[in-house]
């Protein structure tokens, strides 16, 4: 799980300092499904769906990816090799590099996920009674940041 943030603040140290042709892969905390499952509902009060998709639709959708993707141009949100992987298991990314050679830091998952529902709360994008579980859970940590402009 990599906050947006974080994210945001390692493109800059690598325009600043990165090494010209270098990879840098921007990968927080390693969080597999069931430990954000559980994650999510310490956070927030609400037990998230949970729903593992078999592995001959992963590598369906993966192949329907990039045959859309070459039929009209641009990106694909998944590859064949991607849904593969998936289909496996949980993929794991190295950010030593960003690491080390940026500096950069990442936020756990636990304050990404509490930032997220914080942030879910102030735009309204919840339920309403899930909003209120989530308000409940999280307490006087529910406000938003000072910065944060209204909705």
């Amino acid at each position: 799980m990599t906050d947006l943030r974080d994210a945001a603040q390692a493109h800059v140290l690598a325009a600043q300092t990165g090494r010209p042709g270098e990879r840098y892969l921007l990968t927080g905390q390693g969080v597999g499904p069931k430990e954000l499952s559980l994650l999510v509902s310490e956070i927030a009060g609400v037990k998230p769906p949970t729903f593992r998709p078999p592995t001959f639709l992963m590598r369906l959708m993966g192949r329907h990816f990039v045959r859309k993707a070459r039929r009209h141009g641009g990106d694909t949100p998944a590859d064949a090799d991607a849904s593969d992987g998936l289909a496996g298991g949980q993929l794991a990314y190295d950010s030593t590099r960003s690491r080390s050679e940026l500096g950069v830091s990442y936020r756990p998952a636990r304050e990404l996920l509490v930032d997220t529902a914080r942030w879910l709360l102030h735009v309204n994008a919840l339920e309403p009674a899930v909003a209120q579980k989530v308000r409940t859970q999280l307490g006087a940590r529910a406000e938003p940041d000072a910065d944060w402009a209204p909705v």
